[in-house]
């Protein structure tokens, strides 16, 4: 199989219309999974940040 750019196919405007409907409802938990991993994720970084900065503070913190 030819994989060259002029041989693949892309989809056309009124072909693309899909990918702006909602998405399956059985895909909402997952959705939501997800979004709450995110969530998570970005509070561990900032609790991490908090820690390192305790841990190595600013060298103009350490001077005043």
């Amino acid at each position: 199989m030819n994989l060259t750019p002029a041989s693949l196919k892309t989809p056309r405007r009124k072909d693309s219309k899909h990918s702006t409907r909602a998405p399956h409802p059985n895909l909402f938990p997952l959705h939501a999974l997800i979004v709450a991993e995110c969530q998570f994720l970005e509070a561990l970084n900032t609790h991490k940040r908090g820690l390192m900065q305790q841990l190595l503070p600013c060298p103009e913190e350490v001077e005043a």
